[in-house]
């Protein structure tokens, strides 16, 4: 039984550092661009929900197998406390696809004028992220 628990053990063990192996690093993406000059001609025009809040920089990264992730630094521009949606931030891709986020990594409150920075998990893309925008970003 004893030997059993231990055969258990070290093959979750292998199991969980196979799996920790198939997970690559980010890399942050070279080119950054400036939003202002990016004004794709999309025919749906989404654009994301109102809000209080803006995205004062994104820094994208990504991994060799297509993952995306962001690095936000977001403000509050209430005097009030705010919490951020996800239908709040919109990511635009190199395609000039626009797609509002559906999930955030955990419940954002922000209080009056404050600004934070957190990473934003994105998943699978082929193009590379371009932007994220609230609707308080130019243009949006």
């Amino acid at each position: 039984m004893r030997k059993a628990g231990l055969i258990m053990s070290l093959m979750m063990l292998v199991s969980v550092s196979a799996v920790a192996d198939d997970l690559k690093p980010y890399r942050f993406d070279s080119m950054q661009m400036n939003l202002g000059a990016l004004f794709f001609d999309r025919a749906d025009r989404m654009k994301p929900a109102k809000s209080d809040f803006k995205v004062n920089r994104s820094v994208a990264m990504s991994n060799d197998d297509g993952h995306r992730a962001v690095i936000l630094s977001l403000e509050n521009l209430s005097s009030g406390r705010r919490i951020l949606e996800p239908e709040q931030l919109m990511v635009i891709y190199a395609d000039g696809t626009a797609l509002r986020v559906n999930a955030l990594p955990e419940k954002i409150l922000l209080e009056g004028y404050e600004k934070r920075n957190f990473t934003l998990e994105l998943g699978v893309n082929d193009y590379p992220v371009v932007a994220v925008v609230a609707a308080n970003n130019e243009g949006y």
